[in-house]
């Protein structure tokens, strides 16, 4: 398993280098999950575009505490419906480890218009004995629009980090990621991987790090 890992961290360095993105500190703890293999939005690029610049390249890269986790935040994994850009779910995220917590940094794209208790996505988390547990990604109790939309009140979600860009500026507003956290009902059985998929047309999800916690 540990030559299998080092293995796919290497050609996770070496897609980073091709596509430009920053490449994992290797003093990052492995609780720390690289998504370099997985990444398919940079924090420079306007990855779902409009303009003026719309991107996270104020987001502060490398092992970064937000929400008092510390996440590996290099870059994003996009899902949406109907796209020729971003696929539909990106399935197999190594992870095996055994864990009680496991902490998503993310947001949504689109989702402005979202009402709350819309699911915009899923979390499928692939246990070691075989079962899946699921965690429903949900506007207003997990995330928003990465954009903020005053007044937004009577939200659960956690935010984690805001900041701006060109396009937030012009319309005097902050970019945000949000802080979701599942809690394994099974914590001594192994998560081996984990799913993102997109389920509605109303924003789509994405994600920036995955943390676990022991």
């Amino acid at each position: 398993m540990l030559k299998r890992l080092n293995r796919l961290s290497e050609a996770g360095r070496d897609y980073c280098r091709a596509k430009d993105f920053p490449l994992r500190d290797l003093s990052a703890k492995p609780n720390l999950i690289d998504l370099s293999r997985f990444y398919n939005g940079g924090f420079k690029a306007n990855w779902h575009g409009h303009e003026p610049v719309n991107n996270l390249v104020n987001l502060p890269v490398g092992v970064q505490t937000l929400a008092e986790i510390p996440f590996d935040v290099r870059a994003l994994i996009q899902v949406r419906l109907n796209s020729l850009l971003h696929p539909t779910q990106v399935t197999n995220i190594p992870v095996a480890q055994v864990c009680r917590r496991i902490h998503f940094l993310h947001a949504a794209i689109e989702a402005g218009m979202a009402r709350d208790g819309t699911q915009l996505g899923r979390y499928v988390m692939h246990l070691g004995n075989g079962e899946r547990k699921e965690m429903p990604v949900v506007v207003g109790k997990d995330l928003g629009d990465w954009f903020e939309r005053p007044p937004e009140l009577g939200k659960t979600w956690t935010i984690a980090w805001t900041g701006t860009n060109a396009r937030s500026r012009l319309f005097n507003v902050k970019i945000r990621l949000f802080k979701s956290t599942w809690a394994n009902p099974l914590p001594n059985v192994p998560v081996q991987s984990i799913d993102l998929v997109a389920t509605d047309n109303q924003g789509y999800p994405f994600v920036v790090a995955i943390t676990t916690e022991r």
